[in-house]
């Protein structure tokens, strides 16, 4: 009995001390991210900095299904009562 605790309490504190260690060192070892590119001149013609997502369409649909949501749980809350 005394030697099976005493291996579990070994092998948890081999285990315990691999963990730490691969913790550690995996930071320690790590690569540097590499440089950001250059930002684009805004001379050269091409897209702009935001990328030229269209956002008005977007905005559009989410308060048209906002707009239909509050109507329909105001609707529900009429027919509770």
């Amino acid at each position: 009995m005394k030697k099976s605790i005493i291996y579990f309490v070994t092998v948890f504190l081999i285990i315990t001390i691999m963990i730490i260690l691969q913790a550690t060192l995996s930071d320690a070892f790590a690569l540097a991210p590499p440089e950001p590119p250059e930002p684009p001149d805004q001379g050269e013609g091409g897209p702009p900095v935001g990328g030229g997502a269209p956002v008005g369409g977007g905005l559009i649909f989410l308060m048209f299904i906002s707009a239909v949501y509050g109507v329909k749980k105001m609707l529900h809350t009429i027919k509770e009562k």
